[in-house]
């Protein structure tokens, strides 16, 4: 296996089967992390959701959708976006999804990849990355961390009224040096 790790267009089918597997892996989060309290529900939530980021499917302006390959294998996918929460706000990468296929995982390559999008950013002149995730996902929290992320603020998802259940994580970027 190479050590070089690229971002690949997705062909249509590639980008279907991703969005089958985000939203069954979207609406499996949902309901273990009690935002949802049926799996249909869970389910209908994530697809409305995620199909909405992509009106126009792969095509969506805005929208960088990868696999993670290096010469010879698909590896994993990732995802992620121009995000302005408010008007003023200065222009941010929010980084909507990452997986590397289980057969992958603990070789770094989860750390290499956001290396490369975070390279990807600077050259845009964006420096600032955020996300969500689930703050009781002790594993994912470790790995953001691990890759240098800081938990910004703690947030409700769905149906979470009285708790907090996700945590907003971000990375400020240093400037690319010429």
């Amino acid at each position: 296996m190479s050590a070089e790790l690229e971002f690949a267009n997705l062909t249509e089918a590639e980008f279907h089967k991703l969005l089958q597997f985000s939203i069954r892996e979207y609406a499996q989060n949902l309901f273990q992390y009690k935002e949802c309290d049926t799996k249909t529900k869970a389910t209908i939530t994530a697809k409305k959701e995620i199909l909405s980021y992509v009106p126009n499917g792969l095509h969506s302006m805005g929208h960088f959708i990868y696999k993670i390959v290096d010469q010879t294998k698909d590896m994993g996918y990732i995802w992620f976006s121009f995000y302005k929460r408010e008007q003023h706000d200065p222009l941010q990468i929010f980084l909507a999804y990452i997986h590397i296929f289980p057969s992958f995982r603990r070789k770094g390559l989860g750390s290499k990849a956001l290396q490369l999008m975070e390279k990807q950013v600077r050259k845009m002149g964006i420096n600032k990355i955020v996300f969500y995730v689930f703050k009781d996902n002790q594993a994912a929290v470790d790995f953001y961390l691990k890759n240098g992320y800081q938990m910004l603020k703690e947030t409700n998802g769905y149906g979470a009224k009285n708790q907090s259940s996700r945590c907003q994580m971000g990375k400020e970027l240093e400037a690319t040096k010429l």
